[in-house]
């Protein structure tokens, strides 16, 4: 259970060092799409159909050992690949 817990924590730190430029590099002008990051590269690929898995598979073709998360790319937010969760992408609270 600690190493699945250390292992979600290391993807969560990947995840917030690479985002906010990501995002400033990316949106508005692609809002909307979906987009796989390699949390290990910093590498990512983006889609506009948010129910197909090219992106990834482009982006493991390049990465094999990837550690690949999908979102989607929205003005504020960032949407989980499952439309589960919701978190803020700036520091703007209005």
């Amino acid at each position: 259970m600690a190493s699945e817990l250390g292992n979600v924590r290391s993807i969560g730190d990947a995840y917030s060092e690479i985002l906010p430029g990501l995002l400033e590099e990316l949106l508005p002008e692609f809002e909307g799409f979906q987009v796989a990051i390699d949390l290990n590269s910093g590498d990512y690929e983006l889609q506009r159909d948010r129910n197909d898995f090219k992106a990834y598979d482009r982006l493991n073709a390049r990465h094999t050992e990837a550690r690949i998360w999908l979102t989607r790319l929205v003005e504020g937010e960032v949407v989980f690949r499952d439309g589960s969760a919701t978190v803020k992408s700036s520091g703007n609270e209005n």
